[in-house]
């Protein structure tokens, strides 16, 4: 009785995988696979700079006391650098030329939509910590004076052998 449970579940899971293996293959020939990009100003130009740079780091990797080596990874690192601020700063102002466009039509969403785009960037990493009250303390001035007591009595409690 078990061997035929076995066995069914197996052809149940056999059938599944070809329904779904067969949905997959129609999805991707009807609709086409999406590339999903993090950054959509990364083209062709700055993937050959950064894999100059790659190719670079990995000679002067391996002889790190050839100073020619050296010196032709810093002109690739800097190369590559400026490259890839370019085609981040020409994305960038394309974008905010359209959302300017669309300002002048009344595109309202789309406008918000292309500034909050750009303005996802940097965000700073928070720290907290607690005082004695036990509220958070946020200003950076302030956690520091927080942080030498507590890292004291961090020290104190793992000097302290257990009981």
């Amino acid at each position: 009785m078990n061997s035929l449970n076995i066995n069914q579940e197996e052809t149940i899971d056999a059938k599944w995988k070809a329904v779904k293996d067969a949905i997959k293959t129609a999805t991707v020939t009807v609709i086409g696979k999406q590339n999903r990009t993090k950054k959509p100003w990364f083209n062709n130009s700055c993937k050959e700079a950064f894999n100059r740079r790659k190719e670079s780091r990995t000679q002067m990797l391996n002889n790190p006391y050839n100073r020619e080596k050296v010196m032709a990874y810093k002109e690739c690192q800097k190369e590559a650098n400026n490259i890839l601020r370019y085609e981040k700063r020409k994305y960038t102002k394309d974008v905010l030329e359209e959302a300017e466009i669309d300002h002048k039509v009344n595109r309202t969403r789309q406008l918000y939509q292309k500034i909050n785009s750009i303005k996802g960037g940097y965000k700073k990493h928070e720290k907290f910590l607690k005082n004695d009250d036990g509220s958070l303390v946020t200003e950076q001035d302030k956690s520091l004076v927080y942080s030498e007591p507590n890292i004291e009595s961090i020290s104190k409690a793992q000097s302290t052998p257990f009981p």
